[in-house]
């Protein structure tokens, strides 16, 4: 209903919350095509996680959000934009750098980047590691995409991430799980 409304909007704000590796790497070109057809409106982006940003639309502090999630929450009204796999995210000379695909148990042998809990790639790779009777040796922690991806590109662990994120990146090598895992 918002959406709609907002065809005959001139002036006012919209607040919407974006996870952070979305908002960097997707989001952009919809961001400013929005401001171009709608300039009287002010747009404010929270950055947050997905089960954050449910909380808050929830509570009306943010007038629609992207979430990320592979079952629909059945209180809000969802349409999917996007289907990605989730991508294991190595160094470009790391051993595994040159495989089709990485199984879970290579991938937990490894020292890892995450980001935080209350984002759902940190949400999967507990529900894998889980599913797997592993527990992650976590080197890091950050929600800052610029920081993991050098963390990473250093050698100091390897992470998860989406290979929009590193596409331009040629110390980064994004390698699909075995099995996959959909966004």
């Amino acid at each position: 209903r918002d959406m709609r409304e907002l065809h005959t909007l001139e002036r006012g704000e919209v607040r919407v919350g974006i996870p952070s590796m979305l908002g960097s790497y997707y989001f952009p070109p919809i961001l400013m095509a929005f401001r171009h057809h709608y300039p009287g409106v002010r747009l404010e982006v929270i950055e947050a996680g997905t089960r954050k940003l449910q909380q808050m639309i929830h509570q009306g502090e943010i007038d629609m959000g992207v979430i990320v999630c592979d079952t629909p929450p059945e209180d809000l009204e969802t349409h999917c934009f996007l289907h990605a796999q989730m991508m294991a995210i190595l160094p470009a000379d790391h051993a595994l750098a040159q495989a089709r695909t990485i199984t879970y148990d290579a991938f937990f042998t490894e020292e890892l980047v995450l980001f935080k809990e209350g984002y759902f790639h940190r949400e999967v790779i507990a529900r894998i590691s889980r599913e797997a009777g592993v527990t992650p040796r976590i080197g890091f922690e950050a929600n800052l995409i610029p920081l993991i991806k050098q963390i990473v590109s250093h050698g100091y662990g390897i992470s998860t991430l989406l290979e929009m994120v590193v596409a331009d990146d040629p110390g980064l090598v994004a390698v699909p799980f075995s099995p996959a895992v959909w966004l």
